[in-house]
């Protein structure tokens, strides 16, 4: 199963990557193409048992699911060099990932509390696609926000050792590897709050939420 389909796209999302809302319409047309041969849907996520049975009109009961199992990787981490108390934010540079909220975020905090305070890592260059050039010719001037572009598993887990918080805004995600991955370190993560963080985050007492599109609740709970 994918949450692809369910993706709210928006004018941004066309202007940067058009590339997704077309793959967003091509899924969910196979999708709705297909689904009257199937006997069963098998989804790896509770959370998309209802909506994919909204989406498809398709009993809900015939709709499986198997959780995701999390296997802990043995992965030498190459250290990171942090500056200050760190917020990681490891994803792709696509338009859902929606790193802008987080970058506005930091902006407002780096205005009232300064700069050198803490850092804001994005697995981003700004050079990938129309998006994260648009993402790092709006926020580049926040010092606190840093650039690191594409991490190897060395790198990112080195990151992982590092960081003091998880930070996790994407609009849309089928589950959130990165979360469940962080999970078992205890330190504190910030995510939106959306369905599937909150499956992602299995009840973590660590785990705060944050509404989608709110940079300055957001930069108020970074504080």
């Amino acid at each position: 199963s994918t949450a692809l389909p369910l993706l709210k796209t928006n004018l941004r999302d066309w202007l940067t990557d058009y590339t997704i809302p077309l793959k967003k319409r091509s899924v969910r047309k196979a999708l709705k193409s297909n689904v009257s041969q199937n006997d069963w849907i098998i989804s790896r996520e509770t959370w998309l048992r209802p909506e994919l049975s909204r989406m498809l009109r398709f009993d809900p009961s015939r709709i499986i699911v198997f959780p995701q199992r999390v296997r802990q990787e043995q992965v030498t981490a190459i250290p990171a060099r942090k500056k200050g108390y760190t917020f990681f934010y490891p994803a792709s540079p696509e338009c859902y990932k929606n790193a802008e909220l987080i970058c506005e975020a930091a902006r407002l905090l780096e205005l009232e509390i300064g700069r050198s305070r803490f850092s804001v890592e994005l697995t981003m260059l700004g050079n990938e696609n129309k998006y994260a050039f648009w993402v790092k010719s709006n926020w580049s001037q926040t010092d606190s926000i840093h650039f690191n572009g594409v991490l190897s598993r060395e790198k990112a887990q080195g990151w992982y050792d590092a960081a003091d918080c998880l930070i996790f805004s994407s609009r849309n995600e089928t589950w959130a590897r990165p979360v469940a991955r962080f999970m078992d370190t205890g330190k504190p993560m910030l995510l939106v709050d959306l369905p599937y963080a909150r499956e992602s985050a299995g009840g973590a007492p660590a785990a705060q939420f944050f509404p989608l599109g709110d940079a300055g609740r957001l930069k108020e709970m970074m504080k």
